[in-house]
């Protein structure tokens, strides 16, 4: 849906009520609460009474369509007025209704619909604005039955809540509860430009100092830590303990605001915020927060997740939800993580910012282009797609069919396919249904080991080593890309490469050391060769990288050389009192197999050099959530490939790169 436009303008806020209700009295109050300086005043029957011909008698002898006319003429004039950087507070009607009247009229114009910012709405007891009329000495009032002022004020209230929100203005109900200078002191200076960086503030104080090397998990609430909707259980739970009318067949407020004209913009959120204001008190609304956050569930993946996070220091992590802040502040207290993960978001006045899905997706990219960190972002709806497109690793968490955004997999669709958007899905429960095709969206859990990995491993990346763009390169994998090449030659040509390899990268890895040897005159002199030759373990993982194997040990003839087709097939005594492992495969594609293999070297001995050799690296093997990356979390690692390549296709049969090699391309 198209949201109406937030309009960055000068604030102009309508207090509108049924005549007798005490709008001229509070606009006395707040000018001497609120001052001149930054407010400006005034009383529209005034104002008419300006511009109208014979002033306020004369506009009353007048037609309706001439009132009309000097009602429009007056507001223009207030909007004229306004443009001094001042709040501007004008009293108003919206219709007037008299007891022998069977239907109210309608004054609200036109231009009242096209300059004001804010409506709030006097909502006095019928019973007390009946005494307000009765005693008015200043103004002749006729009286009205409580009833009639009951049915007045519920159609006026209806209709103007309507048409505020159809077409952009905030609207409130001031009720007794409420501090009306408090509410309009919220509407100075509050734009979108002010809030964006009110919430920039907010998350600096959250995340605290020393940003150096730092990953951030910016994290969605809602439906996205655990399975519920916080913001339709409040009103839920409010409904339950105050019904009215308007509880009536329960709809939440919230889900009328946001699927009406203002969508979901700055301008809907702050309208939200004033829903919440109107509703309860503060002690009230924290009432309820108790109540609503005593019945959320957070996922344990998440809870784990973040108690990994709060005991760390270069991982860090903030709650970035639209909905209610302290819901959250008090389910993270309840989980003990309040203390290290904070909560940015509103519900109250007192919050002084909202947060929109503009304001999710600025701040994530505020953390990752102008503080330079690594922005991990989770979130589960469309909502949330600028905070996650914006983030260096975004993770779309997938709850169950039914308690999900029906929207977000066509607007995942359109992300993917023209912004290059590369997010995975999270499963939570584990066994909902994903969205998408998992090839497109593919699918990974908070607790695998390569997740974890990956999220701790700080700033260190994956050393690689790429031969690609050498001559000698092009000239090596000739052959071995030639489908006419197979048995022997394509064994040397393989070991070609391991020799090359060897030589090119080795020796600014593992250095190279003097050792004597005989010169052809019969003296002797210093030769140099690869270092710690006996401290040095090759494997060959599988037959396919043997003959790459071959030629990495043709220059360093005193290591050790041993095959092994699974990780378990090299044991402690391999690696006892060596300083550097050489794993040589031909192939690497996901980079699953290598990474089994580091893992178990490492748990053997935990101190060794790693060095990985292969002919083709498959660019995914090396990308930011690979399982060769997830391994700098324990260790440094080094890859050298003799080629780098894009191609994700998986040889079998004939195109496999070990038959190729012993010529059983044929056999069952």
């Amino acid at each position: 849906m198209t949201s109406v436009s937030s309009r960055q303008r000068n604030s102009i806020i309508g207090l509108y009520g049924i005549p007798g209700c005490g709008k001229s009295h509070l606009l006395s109050e707040l000018q001497k609460q609120l001052g001149n300086e930054k407010y400006t005043y005034y009383e529209g029957s005034k104002v008419i009474g300006d511009v109208a011909d014979g002033g306020l008698p004369g506009f009353k002898k007048a037609s309706d369509r001439r009132q009309r006319e000097y009602r429009e003429k007056a507001i223009k004039k207030i909007g004229e007025s306004s443009k001094d950087g001042r709040v501007t507070v004008v009293t108003g009607h919206f219709m007037f209704w008299e007891l022998t009247e069977s239907i109210g009229k309608i004054v609200c114009t036109k231009g009242d619909l096209a300059t004001y910012t804010h409506i709030f709405y006097l909502d006095v007891a019928p019973e007390v604005i009946q005494g307000y009329r009765e005693k008015d000495a200043a103004r002749k009032r006729s009286r009205l039955p409580v009833s009639h002022i009951q049915a007045w004020q519920r159609i006026e209230k209806a209709k103007l809540r309507r048409l505020c929100h159809e077409h952009g203005i905030i609207f409130s109900l001031l009720g007794a509860h409420q501090d009306a200078a408090s509410l309009i002191r919220s509407v100075w200076h509050h734009d979108e430009d002010s809030n964006l960086h009110l919430a920039k503030h907010n998350l600096m104080e959250a995340l605290g100092d020393n940003f150096s090397g730092t990953t951030v998990l910016m994290l969605d609430a809602d439906r996205t830590l655990c399975s519920q909707d916080t913001g339709k259980l409040w009103w839920r739970t409010y409904w339950q303990h105050y019904p009215s009318d308007e509880s009536d067949g329960f709809e939440c407020p919230l889900r009328r605001l946001f699927s009406g004209p203002l969508g979901y913009s700055y301008a809907a959120f702050r309208q939200a915020i004033f829903l919440y204001e109107e509703a309860a008190d503060h002690q009230r609304f924290d009432d309820i927060c108790d109540e609503v956050a005593s019945t959320v569930d957070m996922h344990p993946e998440f809870i784990n997740l973040l108690r990994l996070v709060s005991d760390d220091t270069c991982v860090k992590a903030v709650v970035v939800t639209s909905g209610l802040r302290l819901v959250w502040e008090k389910i993270l207290t309840r989980e003990c993580l309040f203390d290290k993960i904070k909560v940015l978001g509103g519900g109250r006045i007192d919050d002084m910012f909202v947060v929109s899905p503009t304001v999710k997706g600025a701040l994530a990219d505020y953390l990752r282009t102008t503080l330079e960190m690594k922005v991990w972002a989770f979130g589960d709806s469309p909502m949330d797609l600028g905070m996650l497109q914006n983030a260096d690793q975004a993770f779309v968490v997938v709850g169950r069919e039914g308690n999900r955004s029906t929207t977000m997999d066509e607007a995942l669709r359109v992300a993917i396919a023209k912004h290059r958007f590369q997010p995975k899905q999270v499963l939570l429960p584990a066994t909902s249904l994903p969205r998408l095709d998992t090839k497109v969206l593919p699918i990974t859990t908070l607790d695998s080991q390569i997740f974890v990995d990956l999220l701790f491993c700080g700033s260190k990346e994956l050393a690689f080593i790429d031969a690609t763009d050498t001559d000698a390169s092009r000239v090596l994998t000739t052959p071995t890309r030639d489908a006419s090449i197979s048995g022997p030659a394509l064994q040397n040509a393989h070991r070609d490469a391991g020799r090359f390899l060897a030589l090119a990268y080795l020796p600014n890895i593992v250095g190279v050391e003097d050792y004597p040897i005989p010169h052809v005159q019969g003296h002797q002199v210093t030769g140099h060769r690869l270092q710690d030759q006996h401290h040095t373990t090759i494997i060959a993982l599988m037959r396919g990288g043997e003959p790459l194997a071959r030629g990495i040990y043709d220059y360093l003839p005193e290591a050790a050389f041993i095959h092994a087709k699974t990780p378990d097939d090299v044991r402690h005594g391999h690696l006892q009192n060596h300083k550097t492992v050489i794993l040589a495969d031909w192939v690497i594609d996901s980079g699953k197999t290598v990474a089994e293999f580091v893992r178990h070297i490492r748990k053997l001995t935990p101190d060794l050099r790693i060095i990985v050799v292969a002919g083709v690296v498959q660019s995914r093997s090396i990308a930011k959530l690979s399982p060769l990356q997830a391994l700098m979390r324990h260790g440094d690692l080094t890859v050298i490939a003799l080629r780098k390549s894009d191609n994700q296709y998986k040889g079998t049969g004939e195109t496999d790169t070990g038959n190729r090699l012993f010529n059983t391309m044929h056999l069952p």
